[in-house]
């Protein structure tokens, strides 16, 4: 607020026992919405933590890895580990059962086994022979104790080999069933955060991933709105006068240069296409107004020597645009799909051999006439054009070498063809003739057309 950043004419804590700010805007008119957003940016109420994670990857390459990353290998790490933990636990269970069975056999042939051990010299290699046992077997046999054998009972044996067998079970299908494994995981997760005690779960803090407020929002969006008309003139200068004009006709009266006019906000942006294929985005409020005189595009921005200005248009609405070359391509593309913060531009049609971005439409109208300097005509419907963020577009009309169109124009079929010659107005009605299809050659153009082969003489 000292630093006048947010446009609040005061801020009051009203705090109890629950957290209470209130924020009190200039004027009535500001959003409410986008207020709260700027707040997050510009203050504390959000915070920004910036970490770089410099990890070793598979523990053996360094790389720095986002936090996705991160939790991504340590999942893969704890499958490979509890993988290899069911593994070993699996042959650790097999040994068990193998002696519990050779233990099956003591529990049978007790008195034959201890006479064997008191009156052989190698009674292992004897167990093994007469009873067919493993050397795992006799060497478990013989190293109990006299003590267990008392222990030694059917009933335990069998549980004790039914427990291991639905224990390796479970562990086969841990490393067989991915499933079944990944909620292995998430039990064993659930589990760690049970055995916190409360105290630490209430100090654990909560990742929410929002998308109530846009951290995009600029303090330029709470200046007052004004409403302007630029005006650009036959030379390609600019001015702006305040509010909106419906016709063109009354500013002509006090402008006879005047070329086109575009009504604009001063929250606004308006572009500027080039013939070099580029757009630029310019600020209608650096504009001169009043009575001070226009300033050419030149003074207001950054212009190659070959390039001229093709076209002037509103760019935050969301308008069709259809831009086309010299050499006959073309595509549609939205206007407020090509702002740009670029001081340079950017490129939006791209342009080969000695190409250049001859006329942008506003897309008014669905039908399309286009002239070449070969004296033809083709009318077609702009349905079958793309629509593109940027390209080279498409083949308008059918070109011979060193053939190039020299002027397009979007009409309205039914109130037909117009063209300006000297200080009249030529309408032609029935055009069917001329209407085909895109990239075709087209035909000789109207008796009386214009020497210039444009629509305006």
């Amino acid at each position: 607020i000292n630093l006048k950043k947010l446009p609040l004419d005061d801020v009051r804590d009203e705090s109890d026992d629950n957290i209470r700010i209130v924020l009190k805007p200039k004027n009535r008119n500001i959003d409410k919405n986008k207020l709260v957003d700027l707040c997050f940016k510009l203050t504390d109420l959000s915070i920004k933590y910036s970490c770089n994670f410099n990890v070793l990857e598979k523990g053996r390459i360094p790389k720095q890895l986002g936090l996705k990353s991160i939790l991504s290998q340590f999942v893969d790490f704890r499958k490979i580990t509890v993988k290899r933990k069911s593994k070993f636990n699996i042959n650790k269970n097999n040994l068990r059962l193998e002696i519990l069975r050779g233990y099956f056999i003591v529990f049978a042939n007790l008195d034959k086994i201890i006479k064997i051990i008191r009156t052989k010299d190698n009674p292992k290699k004897e167990l093994m022979k007469v009873f067919k046992l493993s050397e795992n077997q006799a060497e478990a046999i013989l190293n109990m104790r006299l003590g267990s054998l008392k222990k030694l009972d059917e009933l335990n044996i069998n549980t004790e080999i039914n427990k291991l067998k639905t224990v390796n079970a479970d562990l086969k299908k841990l490393i067989n069933n991915n499933d079944y494994l990944n909620q292995f995981l998430v039990n064993e997760i659930n589990e760690i955060t049970d055995s916190l005690t409360d105290a630490n779960k209430l100090r654990r803090s909560k990742i929410i991933i929002s998308n109530d407020y846009d951290l995009d929002v600029k303090i330029d969006e709470f200046n007052e709105i004004e409403n302007f008309t630029v005006l650009v003139t036959k030379d390609n200068s600019f001015k702006r006068i305040k509010d909106y004009s419906e016709n063109i006709e009354s500013i002509k009266n006090s402008d006879h240069d005047l070329k086109t006019f575009i009504n604009i906000d001063s929250n606004q942006k308006l572009l500027l296409f080039l013939s070099s294929g580029k757009v630029l985005t310019l600020d209608p409020n650096l504009l001169p107004g009043g009575k001070s005189s226009p300033k050419s595009y030149i003074e207001l921005i950054d212009v190659g020597i070959n390039e001229r200005l093709v076209g002037v248009f509103n760019a935050n609405t969301q308008n069709k645009l259809l831009l086309i070359s010299k050499y006959g391509k073309g595509f549609i593309a939205y206007s407020n799909k090509m702002i740009t913060n670029q001081k340079k531009g950017k490129n939006i049609i791209n342009l080969k051999n000695n190409d250049e971005l001859l006329n942008v439409h506003f897309l008014d109208h669905k039908f399309l006439a286009v002239v070449s300097n070969s004296e033809k005509l083709l009318i077609f419907d702009i349905a079958s054009l793309p629509t593109l963020n940027k390209g080279a577009g498409v083949q308008l009309i059918k070109l011979k070498e060193k053939n190039y169109i020299t002027d397009t124009l979007l009409f309205n079929l039914d109130k037909g063809l117009s063209w300006h010659k000297a200080s009249k107005v030529k309408n032609l009605k029935d055009v069917k003739f001329w209407i085909g299809k895109r990239a075709q050659v087209g035909k000789k153009i109207p008796k009386g057309f214009n020497k210039n082969l444009k629509f305006n003489s």
